[in-house]
């Protein structure tokens, strides 16, 4: 086996290199989102969540685990990317 420390070197770095990766795709969704996912986006989420609510019954949640059940305001679609960013930055 290997010796202790070469695997405190790789725990150490990679939560940091994982927060990293979702720093750039938070960001990334952060600047995207008001066109992609919000009430005048390619594809709301508000409309999506309606459709698989009525398609899926009262079960839908449980075939479609989202946040979004909760709430799908542009605000909060756009505060669940801020919050991404920001946890994400916690991590690096």
């Amino acid at each position: 086996m290997y010796p202790a420390e070469t695997y405190s070197i790789a725990l150490g770095y990679f939560p940091q290199l994982l927060g990293l990766v979702y720093l750039l795709a938070f960001g990334s969704l952060l600047v995207q989102v008001q066109g992609l996912y919000c009430s005048l986006g390619i594809l709301p989420i508000q409309e999506l969540v309606t459709e698989v609510r009525r398609k899926a019954g009262p079960r839908s949640f449980l075939r479609f685990p989202s946040i979004f059940w909760i709430n799908t305001s542009d605000a909060f679609i756009t505060a669940s990317a801020g919050l991404g960013v920001g946890l994400s930055i916690y991590l690096v």
